[in-house]
C-alpha cells in the first residue's frame, strides 16, 4: 500500500498499525539493534514510485522500518512524505549483484544500492523474518 503520510491522521494511522502493527518499545528497539535502517539510495523502481521520485531532483533516497508484522519505507516527493507498508509475508527481498538488493511489495519494486550498513540491516530484517514466521497454516493471514 502506497500512502502519502505527510498529514497524520488517525485513520491512516490505524491503518498502518492494523497492517504492520504498532512501533516496536523502546526496549524491543534496543534489543534489536535499532528498527530503522540508514539511508538507503534507490537506483531503480516501479512507475508509481518513479513518477513520484522524479520530482526530486537530486535526492533518491528511502529508509527502511521494522514493525512486528511488516515493514515501511519511506521516501520524500517535494514536500510530502510517502510510506510503501507490507506485512513480511507479501514482501520479497533479492540480491541481483553484489552492489544492490530488489525489494518487491505486492506490485511496487525498489532496487537500492548496497553498503556494509546495508547489508547488517537486511540480515537483521531477515532475521527477524524468519523468526516470526507463522508455523502453521492457521496462522498465515
Amino acid at each position: 500500500m502506497l500512502l502519502n503520510i505527510s498529514i497524520q491522521n488517525k485513520i491512516s494511522k490505524q491503518q498502518i498499525d492494523r497492517l504492520v502493527g504498532t512501533s516496536f518499545t523502546l526496549k524491543e528497539r534496543y534489543n534489536l539493534g535499532g528498527i530503522v535502517s540508514p539511508k538507503l539510495y534507490i537506483s531503480t523502481s516501479s512507475m508509481a514510485i518513479n513518477n513520484l521520485l522524479i520530482l526530486n531532483k537530486n535526492d533518491h533516497s528511502c529508509t527502511i522500518e521494522m514493525r512486528p508484522k511488516g515493514i515501511i519505507i519511506k521516501f520524500s516527493s517535494q514536500f510530502n512524505t510517502y510510506a510503501l507498508i507490507t506485512s513480511y509475508n507479501k514482501m520479497s527481498i533479492r540480491k541481483p549483484s553484489a552492489i544492490d538488493y530488489s525489494i518487491y511489495l505486492e506490485s511496487h519494486f525498489l532496487k537500492i544500492k548496497a553498503d556494509s550498513k546495508t547489508h547488517d540491516f537486511i540480515t537483521k530484517l531477515f532475521r527477524y523474518k524468519l523468526s516470526n514466521l507463522a508455523t502453521r497454516i492457521e496462522d498465515v493471514p
